[in-house]
């Protein structure tokens, strides 16, 4: 098995990449990168290793605070923010590193969790055959509707 499904396996257990860095003696931007790999092969997603960041809520009041969200957009945006951030960490006593800021930064977007999550119900609704999917969703009543310009009220009485 590669090191980078170690890395996976031991997020996916509940570690920070803090702790994964220590397990598997090797540095915080390899594990970075193993995690990264993972999600581009779709084995996690940005969410599983977001929410594994015990310092994400420190980040976020990082990012929020005035100092912190002037940044012009460009390819090097998370970049810049996250040195940004790391200085405003730094400045308020909090030892972050600016390796786990840049990686909480790639991965707080939900946008790419999204459409994964779309994907995957795009290619269970096309796996069933179409006189089935009528029978997908089956109401056990019938709804009725109000017609004309009376109210839906109205019509119940």
């Amino acid at each position: 098995m590669a090191r980078r499904h170690d890395a996976g396996r031991y997020l996916l257990e509940g570690l920070t990449p803090q702790q994964i860095e220590l397990r598997m003696g090797i540095s915080l931007s390899s594990v970075r990168q193993y995690l990264c790999t993972l999600v581009g092969e779709g084995v996690l997603r940005h969410s599983d290793i977001a929410f594994n960041i015990a310092e994400r809520h420190l980040i976020e009041g990082a990012i929020c605070s005035n100092n912190s969200t002037q940044v012009t957009d460009g390819p090097y945006k998370n970049l810049q923010m996250a040195q940004q951030i790391y200085v405003t960490l730094a400045k308020q006593g909090h030892k972050v590193s600016r390796d786990l800021v840049e990686l909480y930064l790639i991965t707080r977007d939900a946008r790419p969790d999204l459409y994964a999550l779309i994907c995957e119900i795009e290619v269970g609704l096309s796996s069933h055959p179409k006189e089935k999917s009528s029978q997908l969703v089956v109401l056990p009543w019938s709804p009725r509707w109000p017609t004309g310009g009376a109210s839906f009220a109205a019509e119940r009485r």
